[in-house]
């Protein structure tokens, strides 16, 4: 058994614990907040065209993410999958592709696919690149069932 003295020794370890944990929770809502957004930008979009379109059912939904959006794909597929629950998007897979960053080298011409963010020509190592793919975000298919086919 704990003596009250034990115990009041012990305080600050419990409120530097839940400071800790308030500070690792609230990074972790901040960083889910980015990819819920992009979940819910996704789903109003296809919703919006299934329902234009008059589709029975969808299969998947296939986006191409560029590396530059900074997206958690794991965290993306959690919040989309919460977000399709009991909607006519539920059971659709979100296919993800990710897109390299590639950039165009305004001082030699070259093309170079652009490896941690470091924004570098490969061949002449200039700074001066313009990113030219790796940095949007586009649903490029949806594979759906209108009147009883499969259909992309």
């Amino acid at each position: 058994m704990w003596s009250y003295s034990q115990i009041e020794t012990l305080k600050p370890l419990f409120i530097l614990v839940k400071i800790l944990y308030i500070v690792v929770l609230k990074s972790i809502l901040v960083f889910e907040m980015h990819e819920l957004g992009i979940a819910q930008q996704i789903f109003d979009t296809v919703l919006d065209a299934v329902q234009r379109e008059k589709v029975i059912r969808i299969y998947s939904i296939n986006i191409n993410i560029g590396e530059l959006m900074a997206v958690d794909a794991e965290s993306l597929q959690f919040g989309f999958s919460i977000l399709i629950e009991g909607t006519p998007l539920a059971g659709a897979v979100l296919a993800i592709r990710t897109v390299p960053i590639k950039a165009l080298c305004n001082d030699c011409g070259a093309e170079s696919v652009i490896e941690h963010y470091n924004l570098l020509c490969s061949r002449c190592k200039s700074r001066n690149v313009t990113v030219i793919d790796g940095k949007d975000l586009t649903i490029s298919s949806i594979e759906v069932d209108t009147n009883g086919s499969h259909n992309a």
